[in-house]
């Protein structure tokens, strides 16, 4: 178990866990002295306090067996799958708010067209001359059920992204926005 970790320390830390000196890593090893790992950016703390514990000077404190620090490890990376599969849907869930926001500029300059080009016509205009504000419109309103359709993909996809990470900040941010977005309306 301690070798493991003092492994794992390694590719935390981008060196040996008592330095490259053979002789003066043994001394530090016998001087049963606790190693942190030294804190990097974006090292996760899961991970740290795993290594940390592995290499802990005493062994009853470590884990019993290379299985159960095996587990360790693997339920880390269950949970980093899970945060990896959450941030992916927070992604798609901000194209598709993208992708509704331009579906709805080309709605709102249809339906302007639409509503200018059958303005100059007279009520009393023969259907021909209306087709094409009709189309226009039809279309406009096409687009805009496709981004409602997209605002509710949009909202599915921030939650299923809180069940993989319920405490994921970036979706509940872009939920409470979208919530404070529909009450002020």
């Amino acid at each position: 178990v301690f070798a493991l970790g003092a492994v794992l320390f390694e590719v935390l830390c981008a060196r040996p866990l008592w330095g490259t000196e053979p002789i003066a890593a043994l001394q530090a090893a016998r001087s049963g002295e606790r190693v942190r790992v030294r804190r990097r950016t974006g090292l996760p703390d899961t991970l740290v306090a795993i290594c940390e514990r592995a290499i802990h000077p005493e062994p009853a404190r470590r884990y019993q067996s290379a299985a159960e620090l095996a587990r360790a490890v693997g339920d880390w990376l269950d949970g980093l799958d899970d945060l990896l599969r959450a941030r992916a849907l927070v992604n798609q869930a901000d194209q598709a708010l993208e992708a509704a926001r331009l579906k709805r500029q080309q709605a709102f300059s249809l339906q302007s067209r639409a509503e200018a080009q059958l303005a100059r016509l007279i009520s009393s205009a023969p259907e021909e001359e209306k087709l094409s504000g009709w189309r226009r419109e039809d279309e406009a309103r096409r687009l805009r059920h496709e981004a409602d359709l997209l605002g509710f993909q949009r909202i599915q996809l921030l939650q299923s992204a809180l069940t993989h990470a319920p405490e994921l900040a970036e979706a509940h941010e872009r939920l409470a926005s979208h919530y404070y977005d529909q009450h002020r309306m």
